[in-house]
């Protein structure tokens, strides 16, 4: 555990959590750690981990041996588990165990040595909850962890009804008693499994009693994961006192207001990389937006090319984690150079898109909706979308299409519905030594922040914006976005109550200059924000003067040596140290940062020149007045920044000089083209994807 992590460091990749497995547990018991070995100084690493702003997941399955400490507190404080509806169905191997002796639960068989009962999630008195709190407690002093993962819970139960061991749960299978294990029409997995297959196999009797003796398990069985999520989620936050993450394997509707999942125990082919798209895609569907999937797979020996393309496309999951099983290699991303590099690119993507991930979290819970989403889900008139299962939509704004297949060096993807005819099929590079092809849709704004190895110092640095400019319907240009942000930590017990700001973003532009409006719709005093330092806009048309931005009407002065434009990739940075300060979201309610564009420059017959000639014609004859009010009403200097005094002769006649000659060749435009796919990440498609096949010849495109 403790080489897999450092692996991770030594790559530089970004990394927030370490998840431990039952191993860590004393013989495989919930609620015990491990006295011997390697993990004899496992508390010691745990506060190791929180001292470098790490966090620590435990595992916990439902299953609770029948003769230790954590079962015996149960018995003490009236806990329940779940029970044989009559004394006379109690197996003869119940008087094994003292303390289920005289009583009616229902004992199965997982991990630890013996058997064991499971608690009763749906008891009414709440007075299992309250034992299962304790035990969070009593665990937490040990070792302080920050999250729980529920394993095992639909609940599974080893060798239901075996044949070679008696001493296993044996369910009715025929008789008055058997109504419920054998009814008349089972499940369709009974039918999918191997024969002999009944609806008990591998989990308990159809026939117990769950909600303190009120309930059949054959009624409530789906709903055990889902109880034990609510019950653990209570648990932890009242054990840390922050909010943390529980993630379940068993779930049900309304699960995700409790927990996240993964998709159970994948294993390490691509077909399995595949699948992991449509599960992610369809949990949020079901209202569980916080899943994922087992990065590189986790039964079987995972691939470097496997595990490489996994973690490209893991980075986009909403729940990221490497898992495989104890006796498989090595597959931290660490092991291969390949992979490190890799995975360090794309973590650092998702860590730079925090605050957007965060927000579709956020506006999730506040609202209802998905964070992965279908195309679909955006393009609901694009039919083409409904057929697509391997590229999805993280949010509205970005459009991830991943690599799912063996030895390929590019994708096939779909770009939807685009005005500029760059709709339809594309084929993108995809190197292994970068991202997957990933695109930010037009007229978005996503909020971001530069990257750092864990999210706690993410979110110390200054806010970004990533603007896409697209046409309007008006004739100008527009973009919008949203941020959520709270201090991370504190328990959301209400959101009426709850301390966190709710900004929306708008930008609005047209040929002579741009505006962003920055709408505090609730804020928080007691909540740090950042300061707003870094606009990127792609689609950028005009050229901005730098000289002219403001906020509210107060001139900004604008960083130019961090800030800057490109007619060719029509890319425009701002950076202004606390462009937007922290006390301005909490003073303001509305901010708008504004800034003109130079003029058109006078060649090349655009609106200045028409406006130049009405007023050519209009003259009186003085050169000196012509060339005053030219510049009154117009700008004093070109698209490249040549004052325009040099445009002009010594008696203000108009001289035509040529302005700077740009000497474009193919190696420039490739070098231009080059440097934007490669290195930006975003692709605005209506200047590059539709042409960029036919600026490569096939030997060019192979150098």
């Amino acid at each position: 555990m403790k080489a897999a992590f450092q692996r991770t460091l030594d790559a530089e990749i970004p990394i927030d959590t370490q998840v431990a497995d039952i191993d860590y547990m004393d013989r495989k018991l919930d609620f015990t750690l491990n006295p011997e070995g390697d993990w004899t100084g496992f508390p010691a690493y745990v506060d190791h981990l929180h001292n470098t702003d790490h966090k620590l997941v435990f595992i916990l399955d439902p299953g609770i041996e029948a003769d230790y400490a954590t079962f015996k507190r149960a018995m003490d404080t009236d806990a329940t588990f779940i029970e044989w509806p009559r004394e006379d169905l109690i197996p003869p191997v119940q008087d094994k165990y003292p303390l289920t002796k005289g009583k009616k639960i229902m004992l199965g068989k997982v991990w630890p040595d013996n058997l064991v009962g499971f608690p009763d999630f749906l008891d009414p008195t709440n007075k299992t909850d309250d034992w299962w709190t304790r035990e969070f407690k009593l665990l937490h002093q040990k070792a302080q962890f920050d999250g729980i993962w529920i394993d095992m819970n639909e609940p599974s139960n080893f060798d239901t009804n075996s044949d070679t061991d008696p001493t296993m749960l044996q369910c009715p299978k025929s008789g008055p008693d058997a109504h419920l294990d054998m009814p008349p029409y089972q499940t369709r997995n009974v039918y999918q499994w191997p024969q002999g297959t009944v609806l008990s196999t591998k989990t308990l009797c159809m026939l117990a009693r769950t909600a303190r003796d009120t309930q059949n398990f054959y009624d409530t069985k789906c709903l055990y994961g889902w109880s034990e999520s609510k019950s653990t989620m209570k648990a932890l936050s009242a054990t840390t006192g922050q909010r943390g993450a529980v993630i379940t394997r068993s779930t049900f509707p309304s699960s995700g207001r409790y927990t996240g999942t993964w998709l159970g125990d994948n294993t390490a082919r691509w077909p399995d990389l595949q699948t992991s798209i449509i599960g992610i895609t369809e949990f949020n569907m079901f209202g569980i937006p916080f899943v994922g999937a087992d990065i590189c797979g986790f039964n079987g020996n995972t691939t470097e090319e496997l595990c490489l393309r996994w973690h490209q496309l893991g980075a986009f999951y909403p729940f990221m984690r490497n898992h495989n099983s104890i006796n498989q290699i090595p597959q931290d991303p660490g092991v291969w150079p390949s992979v490190a590099e890799a995975a360090k690119k794309a973590n650092h993507f998702r860590y730079r898109h925090l605050p957007y991930l965060f927000s579709l979290h956020f506006a999730a819970s506040l609202y209802g909706g998905t964070v992965v989403r279908p195309p679909f889900f955006e393009f609901v008139q694009d039919e083409v979308t409904h057929t697509i299962s391997h590229q999805f939509m993280l949010g509205p704004a970005i459009m991830v299409i991943p690599v799912i297949h063996e030895g390929a060096t590019s994708v096939r993807g779909y770009l939807p519905e685009t005005p500029d005819g760059c709709s339809g099929f594309h084929n993108f590079v995809a190197p292994t030594n970068y991202l997957i092809p990933v695109f930010v849709r037009g007229r978005q704004i996503v909020p971001r922040q530069v990257s750092a190895e864990t999210t706690t110092a993410t979110r110390k640095n200054p806010f970004q914006l990533l603007v896409t400019s697209a046409p309007n319907e008006l004739g100008g240009w527009d973009a919008n976005g949203r941020l959520f942000w709270d201090d991370g930590v504190t328990l959301v017990n209400d959101f009426k109550s709850h301390k966190y700001y709710d900004i929306s973003f708008a930008y609005q532009a047209s040929k002579s200059g741009s505006s962003i409006t920055v709408v505090v719709n609730k804020r928080s005093n007691e909540v740090d924000m950042p300061a707003l330092e870094t606009i990127e806009i792609l689609g950028y048309e005009g050229t901005p003067n730098f000289d002219t931005f403001t906020v509210n009407g107060k001139r900004l002065s604008v960083d130019l040596q961090e800030s800057s434009y490109s007619p060719f990739t029509q890319v425009l940075v701002i950076h202004a140290t606390n462009l937007i300060p922290p006390n301005e979201l909490s003073n303001h309610i509305i901010l708008t940062i504004k800034w003109k564009n130079h003029c058109r420059c006078l060649f090349g017959r655009g609106e200045d020149d028409d406006e130049l000639e009405r007023r050519k014609r209009g003259r009186t004859g003085d050169g000196k007045q012509l060339r005053t009010a030219i510049k009154g009403p117009m700008c004093n200097r070109f698209c490249d920044g040549t004052d325009d005094d040099e445009y002009y002769g010594a008696e203000g006649e108009i001289e035509r000089k040529s302005p700077p000659e740009w000497k474009l060749t193919m190696s420039t435009i490739y070098f231009v083209l080059v440097r934007l796919i490669i290195t930006s990440t975003y692709v605005v498609c209506n200047h590059y994807i539709c042409s960029i096949e036919s600026f490569f010849s096939s030997q060019e495109q192979q150098a």
